[in-house]
C-alpha cells in the first residue's frame, strides 16, 4: 500500500502531537520510527533532522532509557523551569496562559467543529493541540484552512518554541525531535507557499 504525501504530512503532525503530548513510551517510538522512516523514503529525502532523531531512537529500547526520557519530558514541559509549550505564552502581551491567542485557538477549533479532548489536561494552544488539529485538518483535506492556521497559528510561535526546547535539555532525543519538528514546520511552509 502506497502513502500518499497528504497522508504523510497528517502523520507527521500526529507523531509530532504525541511526542510533544505525554511521556514517551516504547510504542510511541515505534511509532514514530515508522513514520519518520516513510517520510524520510517519500518526501523528506536526505533531511538531516529527520536522519538523526532516526538515529536517536533506534537505540531506545530499554526501560531505563525510556524513564530517563520521561523524567526529562517532566523537567521540560511539566515544571516551572522548562518551557510552556502554548502559544499565548509566546504571543501574548504578558507570556501567561490564556491569552488572546488562546482565545482565538479556541474560536477557529469551534468554528471548524473540532473539539479537543478534555481528558488531556492542555488548553487548546498547546502544541500537541495544534499539531493534532493539523492532521485534523489534513485528513478533512481543508486545504484553506490547513493554510489559516499554520500562517496564524503555527507558523507563529512553534519555530520560536522549537529552538527554545533545543537551548533548554541536555536529552539528545528531545533537541532531534524540536530540530525535526522544526525542519517539518518550514517543509510545510514551503508546501503551503507553492500550492497557494
Amino acid at each position: 500500500m502506497s502513502i500518499s504525501e497528504v497522508s504523510l504530512r497528517g502523520l507527521n503532525y500526529i507523531m509530532l502531537s504525541s511526542l510533544f503530548y505525554k511521556k514517551i513510551d516504547l510504542e510511541t517510538i515505534e511509532k514514530s520510527k515508522e513514520i519518520i522512516e516513510a517520510s524520510l523514503s517519500y518526501f523528506l529525502g536526505n533531511n538531516k533532522a529527520a536522519n538523526q532523531l532516526a538515529d536517536v531512537m533506534d537505540p531506545l529500547l530499554t526501560e531505563e532509557q525510556i524513564l530517563d526520557l520521561q523524567v526529562e519530558f517532566t523537567s521540560l514541559f511539566l515544571l516551572p523551569s522548562g518551557v510552556r509549550p502554548y502559544e499565548s505564552v509566546y504571543r501574548g502581551e504578558k507570556f501567561q496562559l490564556k491569552q488572546e491567542p488562546w482565545l482565538e485557538v479556541k474560536r477557529f477549533y469551534y468554528q471548524c467543529g473540532f473539539k479537543l479532548d478534555e481528558s488531556s489536561g492542555f488548553l487548546e494552544d498547546h502544541i500537541s493541540a495544534e499539531l493534532n488539529f493539523m492532521s485534523h485538518l489534513i485528513e478533512e483535506e481543508k486545504h484553506d484552512l490547513v493554510r489559516r492556521f499554520f500562517n496564524n497559528h503555527i507558523g507563529q510561535w512553534m519555530p520560536k518554541l522549537l529552538e527554545d526546547i533545543t537551548k533548554s535539555t541536555d536529552a539528545a532525543f528531545y533537541k532531534k525531535v524540536a530540530e525535526y519538528a522544526a525542519e517539518f514546520i518550514e517543509s510545510e511552509k514551503k508546501i503551503l507557499i507553492q500550492n497557494c
